[in-house]
């Protein structure tokens, strides 16, 4: 009996065993507002960085532009730095505010005003509820550098509206909602796809988490010199941990390497 326990072990032991993808972060999922996913190094970004209040709902899938992934939002931007190995939120702030180049709220401070705090990496301030908020909310990786101080504008309901520019974003003041809700952002992503507009096919609604990064994903892996020429087959994912194939199971770093960048599959 003892020798029959002993073989059976060896048999456990000596089989292929299953690859079991960690999926505790980054695991794809599906918006059904906009019919969109978010998945890998975006949600795990995004839900660091305040999710739908700070970035609002996605409204594209992932594609390609200007050599890198990225994908749209109704406040934001987020591109895929692969050489960097991180998320980075667009510059969307410096292109809507490119309408506004002559209005003095741009022109840099010639000194630091008191009770605020000043960056002379642009020469303007940050103060009062705006303040409060770019400190709570994700500060300089979210929403970069003051372009402006606040002014007030006209908006697209056309009504008066203090805002102030960041790199990355538009803080608007709305007074009369709740104090939580007094600071909100400018849907920069809707205002840059209406005047850019995506690959109609990164528009279109999907059904599930599935298509997440669907367009930047290798279908086929070709090795000439050793002889190897197969299609890639999804096993799952394990976001910030290595994962070794094991036998003939095999793992694709979904948001590694891509095609023309460094990086892994």
């Amino acid at each position: 009996m003892r020798r029959l326990l002993i073989l059976c072990l060896i048999i456990l032991l000596l089989s292929p065993l299953p690859v079991a993808a960690n999926t505790a972060a980054g695991q794809p999922t599906i918006f059904r507002e906009t019919s969109h996913t978010l998945a890998y190094a975006f949600r795990e970004f995004y839900d660091r960085q305040g999710g739908l209040p700070i970035f609002g709902y996605p409204l594209t899938e992932v594609f390609i532009e200007d050599g890198r992934p990225v994908q749209y939002f109704e406040r934001a931007r987020f591109e895929w730095h692969a050489d960097l190995a991180l998320v980075q939120v667009g510059h969307l702030g410096r292109w809507a505010a490119t309408m506004y180049a002559d209005h003095p709220a741009f022109v840099p401070l010639p000194t630091a005003p008191a009770h605020a705090d000043f960056f002379p990496e642009t020469g303007h301030s940050l103060s009062g509820a705006f303040r409060t908020f770019w400190w709570q909310n994700g500060g300089l990786p979210t929403f970069g550098f003051p372009l402006s101080e606040p002014f007030e504008t006209i908006d697209e309901n056309s009504q008066p509206r203090v805002v102030q520019f960041f790199e990355r974003a538009r803080f608007e003041w709305h007074p009369q909602n709740q104090p939580r809700y007094q600071v909100l952002l400018g849907h920069l992503g809707r205002a840059w796809l209406a005047a850019h507009p995506a690959p109609e096919w990164s528009l279109q609604p999907v059904t599930s988490g599935d298509a997440a990064w669907a367009a930047v994903r290798p279908t086929r892996v070709r090795v000439p010199r050793i002889g190897v020429d197969t299609e890639v087959v999804s096993a799952g994912f394990s976001f910030g941990v290595w994962d070794v194939p094991r036998y003939t199971a095999v793992h694709y770093w979904p948001i590694s390497g891509y095609p023309g960048t460094t990086g892994n599959i």
